[in-house]
């Protein structure tokens, strides 16, 4: 068996952090505490003294298959894996859309085959464009064959759906205690006069759909995660819903730029839909995230690939430039800096938003999420001390500007026990992303 020993790191679990060290034996943790030997002289041994020992992050709404539908893109799922590795992303979940060519099951099946290129472990939302097309029979055999345990859909495709439709989709989540994602960010319509909102979607449709999934799922008590809120508004209805003892859970939008102080970026294309409406509406500040974080039942939204309008830069990967996974790549540091170096969240909040939360939801605890013995040797040696040469801005409540100098990095990456990233260079040729069974929703008991 091939180990590794790290030692005299401050390892961090959800309710401690102990200077311990970890023996990892193969891709598992084998063994986690004070003063371990090493198990052969041959074992390597990394120091982690005065820095933080995490699990790996999970992401649980990346595209990557649409990366990798033909060889030609192997090079642009290296530069996404590497991107991920380098914010210490060691998990990426991706959603499944109907094809109506092919049925579901040879959907998922060319899914995985395309997903097998990543360097990191991967699994599936499923996701139907059309509703009439969920079936309780699609989405157990999904779940019990495939381990998908998420459906996703977009809060768009519901305006002119009836209740009943929305009755029927959860109906079918309920039967094994799977988890509804919906996301309430809107594609922007290409196809639509830049001056113009959708011809269908107004605010009033937004909010009257958002209402009313959230009654039917108090009434249905079934679990839905709504990912990308970007408003106050949106968040008051979810946690109207949540007092009313309802499973609710969210991921916030956190608007930040790196690299220019003039204005904020992030907002996605929905700040372009709600443009001609924005004195109606209520972005959450940076102050207000924090706040609801600390609540346990909401995480912050990984940022797309673009948060900006700039071209993929060609040729070697230069990390201080901003090619189109500059924010993702550094988005960990935004979260440190912005959060734990300004006292707004502690460290171990900082790991169980991006890790272990994520892992609870999708029903990969505690092979993921997690640093305990038997877990996945998915592990992040956090530098909290490394200067960046880079400044991110956040809006506050005041509406102005919050500039923070970047701290913190990743020192050290591992993934499945083989070290992919130390900090300067990427070795992901020892490691291959692999298909995660998934299991359902377990209570989390998060009050």
């Amino acid at each position: 068996m091939n180990y590794l020993l790290l030692k005299n790191g401050f390892v961090v679990s959800p309710h401690s952090i102990k200077k311990e060290d970890i023996l990892v034996g193969g891709n598992k943790i084998l063994e986690i505490a004070p003063n371990l030997k090493r198990p052969t002289s041959e074992t390597p041994v990394i120091d982690a003294s005065d820095k933080y020992i995490m699990p790996g992050i999970i992401d649980i709404n990346r595209s990557f298959l649409e990366f990798i539908k033909c060889q030609s893109d192997t090079e642009e799922i290296l530069r996404l894996n590497q991107a991920q590795m380098y914010n210490g992303t060691t998990m990426m979940i991706d959603s499944i859309e109907d094809n109506p060519k092919k049925d579901y099951q040879k959907n998922i099946e060319a899914a995985k085959k395309r997903g097998s290129q990543n360097s990191i472990d991967f699994s599936f939302h499923l996701k139907f464009n059309k509703l009439k097309n969920i079936t309780t029979d699609i989405i157990d055999n999904s779940y019990l064959h495939e381990g998908i345990s998420s459906l996703t859909i977009n809060i768009g495709s519901l305006y002119a759906v009836s209740e009943e439709v929305i009755q029927n989709i959860l109906s079918g989540i309920l039967n094994n205690d799977l988890l509804l994602v919906c996301d309430l960010s809107i594609n922007h319509n290409k196809e639509e006069k830049s001056s113009e909102l959708y011809s269908t979607i107004t605010i009033e449709d937004h909010f009257q759909t958002l209402n009313m999934l959230i009654n039917v799922g108090v009434s249905y008590g079934c679990s839905i995660m709504f990912t990308n809120i970007l408003f106050v508004e949106e968040y008051n209805l979810i946690y109207g819903g949540i007092e009313r003892k309802a499973d609710f859970y969210g991921s916030l939008i956190l608007p930040f730029n790196i690299g220019e102080t003039q204005k904020v970026n992030g907002l996605s294309n929905r700040n372009y839909l709600f443009k001609d409406a924005t004195n109606k509406l209520t972005f959450l500040s940076e102050e207000a995230v924090w706040q609801i974080i600390n609540s346990n039942r909401f995480i912050i939204a990984s940022p797309p690939f673009n948060l900006q309008s700039s071209k993929d830069v060609s040729g070697g990967l230069v990390y201080n430039r901003p090619d189109r996974y500059h924010y993702l790549r550094n988005y960990q540091s935004v979260l440190f800096t912005s959060g734990v170096n300004q006292k707004q969240i502690s460290i171990q909040k900082l790991s169980n938003i991006t890790s272990t939360l994520p892992a609870k939801l999708m029903g990969v605890y505690p092979q993921k999420g997690i640093l305990a013995i038997g877990s996945d040797a998915d592990i992040v040696v956090w530098n909290p001390d490394f200067d960046r040469n880079l400044y991110c801005t956040l809006p506050s409540a005041e509406a102005n500007h919050n500039e923070y100098k970047l701290k913190g990095r990743c020192d050290f990456v591992f993934l499945k026990g083989q070290m992919v990233y130390n900090g300067e260079l990427f070795d992901s040729r020892k490691t291959s992303g692999s298909f995660i069974f998934r299991t359902s929703l377990e209570p989390l008991n998060l009050e």
